[in-house]
């Protein structure tokens, strides 16, 4: 008899994103995170943003870039448009 058993576990999250203008179409975003803790450690960072003013179709998160390494904690997103924008980040974790 085999038996399979799935523990999960979570990876401690980013702290909220620091954003600074860079220029008018361009911000850095900054982000820390807590030492690892157990057996997980981040493998990589998902930075997304969404114009929250915007009102069309298909309104939601836009992925920046999904394979920032865990060595970066910081990312410029370039070619904005003008406007007001919510900026998340996530880490994959791996045991």
């Amino acid at each position: 008899m085999y038996v399979c058993v799935c523990v999960a576990a979570r990876v401690a999250a980013p702290s909220r994103p620091d954003v600074t203008p860079v220029s008018d179409t361009s911000v850095m975003v900054r982000w820390t995170v807590a030492p690892p803790s157990g057996s997980l450690t981040i493998v990589t960072f998902k930075l997304q943003y969404r114009d929250v003013l915007e009102r069309t179709s298909t309104p939601g998160w836009q992925t920046v870039d999904d394979d920032i390494p865990a060595s970066h904690q910081s990312f410029e997103v370039t070619r904005l448009r003008p406007g007001t924008f919510r900026i998340q980040c996530a880490c994959l974790g791996s045991v």
